[in-house]
This record gives structure tokens, sequence and C-alpha cells, in this order.
């Protein structure tokens, strides 16, 4: 069997085999790199993060441009540029007319923290560095005025 072979020693279908099978996985790896949206892969994003059932007031003791933290790992994940409050909203039963309805919490509010940071955007995900940013994700995020876990609501591009 040795007629088959090159040199007497390579069998050239063996040979396409294994080229074959480094292309297809050099294609798979090209295929699973996300695809960046921005030309320079960065983008400065605005996202919106809410901590509910905070006392009256609690939002204007968080002052603007101070640096937000990750609360699990203390990555800095943007800089506060905007604090707003609106009432606490809970879900209690109407038993006379049989259905749920949302009322407003009396001495709570929910405090909602605008950040701005430079994001990586790709097909598959937004991060600011290792931190994922995701609109319903629970987050723990801190500051020098406040910590907590809450929501990301709202994910914006800035122009």
């Amino acid at each position: 069997m040795r007629k088959y072979r090159l040199f007497g020693i390579i069998n050239p279908i063996d040979v396409l085999l294994v080229t074959l099978v480094l292309l297809l996985i050099w294609g798979a790896y090209l295929l699973a790199q996300p695809q960046t949206v921005a030309a320079d892969g960065s983008r400065l994003i605005r996202y919106t993060f809410e901590l509910t059932e905070r006392p009256e007031g609690f939002h204007e003791r968080i002052e603007i441009g101070l640096p937000a933290y990750c609360g699990v790992n203390g990555w800095r994940v943007g800089t506060i540029v905007d604090v707003y409050a609106l009432p606490n909203m809970n879900d209690a039963p109407d038993e006379r007319a049989g259905i749920i309805r949302r009322v407003e919490v009396e001495g709570l509010e929910a405090t909602y923290i605008v950040i701005e940071a430079w994001a990586e955007i790709s097909d598959y995900a937004t991060n600011i560095g290792n931190f994922w940013v995701a609109v319903n994700r629970q987050v723990g995020i801190r500051s020098r005025d406040f910590g907590g876990m809450g929501f990301i609501t709202n994910i914006e591009w800035v122009e």
C-alpha cells in the first residue's frame, strides 16, 4: 500500500482531511467573534439604575458627578449625571373589585440614577470593561453616597 503515499510515508487523503478540519475550526472561530457596531469599538452610553423602597428625599443626598462602582467587584461603571425620584409603587389587592391595583407607598420613593460611561457594544452585549449592562438586569451599584441592589431600566446612546 505504499504506492498511494507521498514520498512513501504520507497519505494524501490524511493531509486533505487534516487541512479541512483546520479550515473548519478557523471558520468557526471567525464566526464566533462578536462584531462591533461602532467603528472604534466603544460608544458613550447612558443607562438608568433604579433603587426602590428608599426613604423620601433619598435622591437629594446623591451627588451628581461622582463615579459609580459595581457593588460586587468594585469596577468603575461610569459617572452619575442625573438623579430623580418617583413615588414608590406596590401591588395591593382591591378585594371589592376583585383586582390588584398599583398604589403609592407613603414615605418611600423609587430613586433613578442616570450613569454615563464608555461601553464596548457588540451584537451580543454591551460591556463597560467586564461589567455587562442590560435592561432588566439586577445589579449592585454603589457610590460614596449610596449603595444597593436594583435594576437597569434604560440604556441609550449619547450622540
